[in-house]
Parts: C-alpha cells; structure tokens; sequence
C-alpha cells in the first residue's frame, strides 16, 4: 500500500464511523489522466442530502490531504439502485480493505487505475 491508499482507507473508515455505511468507496482514474483521480461513493445517507454529503466529505478530504498530495479531483455520487453499481458488486467485494481493480468501464468511464476500499451491498432493500 501507498500513503495515499492507505489515506483514504483511514479516510473512508472515519466517515462511516461517523455517518454510516458506505455501499461504495472508490477511486478511479481515467484513462490518460496523470494522477487525477475521482472519488466515487455510494451510501444510503448520501441520498438523503447529496450536497451536503458532499461537502462534508470534501472537507474530510481537505483535512486529510495536505495541498501538495490532493490527487482527487471530482466527488461523484451514485445511486444504491444504479445499474452500473449493482454490477460492479457483482464483480467486486471489499470491506474496509484496500482492492486494486482491473483495467475496465465503471460507469460508463475508461478506466485505468482504481482501488476499492468498500464495495458491498446493502443489507436491506428498500420497500
């Protein structure tokens, strides 16, 4: 593991102590991007607010990377229903851990590089 993966695996790890679980929590780089990466999660307690989830979670980010090492570039949320999600559960299980992923398409994006750090799903369906 590197410092910024073992960041964001302490990162991922505080917010869910301190606001639930995560389905998904994720970095992706696209392909030809240079140490660019966004930060996808999923979570029954971002839909409830998804623009405050997100700023909290860029403030967690900000606190945790100091300017020199901030490599996130975008937040992205997706929807705990998502098709794009479901599958990648299907291919991918991870609880707080870190687990490379292979080169693909993850949400309709060319991807070259991606760790997961959770990726389960729901306990519970809705309804």
């Amino acid at each position: 593991m590197n410092t910024f993966t073992d960041k964001l695996l302490t990162l991922e790890e505080s917010i869910a102590r301190q606001k639930g679980p995560f389905i998904l929590f994720a970095v992706l780089k696209e392909y030809r991007m240079v140490d660019s990466w966004d930060l996808v999660v999923s979570a029954e307690w971002i839909e409830y607010d998804i623009a405050g989830a997100i700023e909290f979670i860029a403030k967690q980010l900000y606190k945790t990377f100091p300017i020199a090492e901030r490599k996130i570039m975008r937040i992205a949320t997706v929807a705990p229903d998502n098709p794009d999600l479901l599958d990648l559960l299907d291919q991918y299980e991870a609880d707080h851990e870190v687990k490379r992923m292979r080169r693909g398409t993850y949400f309709q994006h060319t991807i070259d590089q991606g760790y997961l750090f959770t990726a389960r799903r729901r306990t519970t369906e809705p309804g």
